[in-house]
């Protein structure tokens, strides 16, 4: 007999990501990119859900996440999948396909309107992901870490990615109409996301500044029908020419509930260029948000903040970035206040692994004080119904 301890990182529950038989890193980029694809191909014809493992996934050409097809994650501090081959973005979402719960980085492209050094969201969702260090020096490109066609974006980090181009917008989210697809845009959701410390630098052959416009969303192109950012944070980002934030030039984005604060062109503070279509409503736009420690990357509310509580509440609201659920009224940025204690993984002993025969006692603890431990005996998940482990004996265990 032998003890197996299975945890399930609170992100990927939230997710609701599956773990069964997980892809795990292969010997080498090319192997581990041709595991992922092959196994993305074949569930294509089921819209099935392709499951990652814990590591980091280095992978040398760009998946193609397609077919309405999953491919999940085991939450973006477990599952890394970063790009390794110079030129290549890490992954294209199409055909109503998700990817969720991984980190996405070391995208790298340097083509003209080659958009979305991270990821391109033809047609999908990015969920519960976090998107970062991805670059493009190209000349026209409409978003370095996301860049969208259709599709949306919700519960994520886009953070850090940097761009070093000419005439181009959105360091972080972007779009381009190119009315030659018309057809194949909008409507774009971005939901409960936090933007922040990307950067653009716009330059022309010559080196002037020339249209670094959106340090942190940028949107371009007046013929896009259905724009939405809610419950957004987007701060700390920064621009060479326009909106260190959020720029657009559509009449049909709407902003709810969101944070745009901290961003900057040139070191002067320079938030939005843009005018929000009708409905939008509950935006804190410049001044002092009382974020916890920007500084630091910490835009959690403050108790002071004037963002807590000051929102608006929506059809389908849900959970903020802590996976805490909104209140009513909600506050405006990504976090509902000023975010959730930190629970340590229980420690089991014996360790996993561990034969025994005929019989063993399992005792679980947890540095974190107060922590309550639920646990199953059947292989089962545990929730909060299942039985309480207290500290009053331990687990006798027969198989």
């Amino acid at each position: 007999m032998r003890l197996q301890h299975t945890l399930l990182a609170a992100l990927a529950l939230a997710a609701g990501i599956a773990s069964a038989d997980p892809i795990l890193p292969g010997a080498d980029a090319t192997a581990t990119t041709a595991a992922i694809q092959a196994a993305i191909d074949a569930a294509a014809a089921s819209q099935g859900t392709v499951t990652l493992g814990a590591g980091l996934f280095e992978i040398d050409s760009q998946l193609m996440v397609t077919g309405g097809v999953t491919l999940a994650g085991q939450g973006w501090d477990s599952t890394v999948v970063k790009q390794k081959t110079s030129g290549q973005r890490v992954a294209t979402v199409a055909g109503g396909a998700t990817l969720v719960g991984v980190a996405v980085t070391g995208g790298k492209t340097a083509a003209n309107w080659h958009h979305g050094a991270g990821v391109l969201v033809e047609d999908g969702t990015v969920s519960w992901c976090c998107v970062t260090n991805n670059t493009s020096t190209g000349r026209n490109i409409y978003g370095v870490g996301v860049s969208f066609m259709k599709g949306s974006i919700d519960h994520s980090i886009v953070a850090f990615n940097h761009i070093d181009s000419f005439t181009s917008a959105g360091g972080g989210i972007g779009a381009y109409y190119d009315t030659s697809k018309s057809s194949k845009y909008g409507p774009i959701l971005v939901d409960t996301c936090l933007v922040y410390g990307n950067s653009m630098v716009s330059k022309n052959g010559a080196g002037t500044a020339a249209e670094g416009r959106g340090g942190g969303i940028g949107f371009s192109g007046t013929q896009f029908s259905d724009i939405t950012i809610r419950n957004t944070t987007i701060a700390g980002n920064d621009a060479n020419y326009a909106a260190g934030g959020l720029y657009f030039n559509t009449s049909n984005m709407k902003l709810v509930n969101c944070i745009v604060s901290g961003n900057s062109v040139n070191s002067a503070e320079d938030n939005v260029v843009g005018t929000p279509a009708a409905g939008s409503s509950n935006n804190l736009i410049g001044g002092d948000p009382a974020f916890v420690d920007a500084a630091s990357g910490n835009y959690h509310l403050s108790a002071n903040s004037p963002a807590i509580g000051g929102g608006v509440s929506y059809e389908g609201i849900d959970v903020d970035l802590d996976d805490v659920a909104f209140l009513d009224p909600p506050s405006m940025g990504c976090y509902q206040s000023g975010g959730i204690a930190k629970v340590k993984a229980p420690v089991f002993f014996p360790v996993s692994g561990t034969r025994f025969y005929p019989s063993t006692n399992a005792t679980l603890s947890c540095e974190t004080a107060g922590a309550a431990i639920y646990y199953t005996l059947d292989g089962s998940d545990p929730t909060d119904s299942s039985t309480l482990y207290t500290n009053t004996g331990p687990i006798a265990l027969s198989a």
